[in-house]
C-alpha cells in the first residue's frame, strides 16, 4: 500500500513519499538541492518521520547539484530522526551528493 505525497507546491523540487505497508518511508529527493530548496527538502523529510515508522530511506540519484544547504537539512532530519532512535539511509545517491557527504565527513551518517 502506498501513501501519495503531499508536500507544498515548489516548482524548483518534486519530493516523491512512499509508504509501504510496514510504514518504513521512502523519499525520492529529484533536483536542486541548494539555498532555495534545502528549507523544503528538510521540511518534508521531518514530516515524512512524523507520520511514518522505522528508518527513512533516501533515493537521491535524481539530484543535479548539493551544496552546504543540502547538508544541512539532511543533519537536521538526521537529528530528528535520532531523538527517536530512527535513522535516514541514503540507498542511492547522485556523484554529487556523494562527494559533498564524504568532503564533509558526514557520509557514515546515512550509511545502512
Amino acid at each position: 500500500m502506498t501513501a501519495p505525497a503531499t508536500p507544498r507546491h515548489d516548482p524548483l523540487i518534486a519530493l516523491g513519499l512512499s509508504l509501504p505497508e510496514h510504514a518504513v518511508a521512502c523519499v525520492s529527493v529529484p533536483g536542486r538541492i541548494d539555498i532555495t530548496t534545502a528549507g523544503h527538502v528538510r521540511d518534508h523529510l521531518v514530516r515524512t518521520l512524523r507520520v511514518s515508522s522505522g528508518d527513512l530511506y533516501l533515493g537521491m540519484t535524481g539530484v543535479t547539484f548539493f551544496d552546504c544547504s543540502g547538508v544541512g537539512a539532511l543533519l537536521a532530519a538526521h537529528r530528528r530522526g535520532a531523538r527517536t532512535g530512527r535513522r535516514l539511509i541514503l540507498r542511492a545517491a547522485s556523484p554529487q551528493v556523494t562527494r559533498v557527504l564524504k568532503i564533509v565527513r558526514v557520509a557514515s551518517l546515512f550509511a545502512a
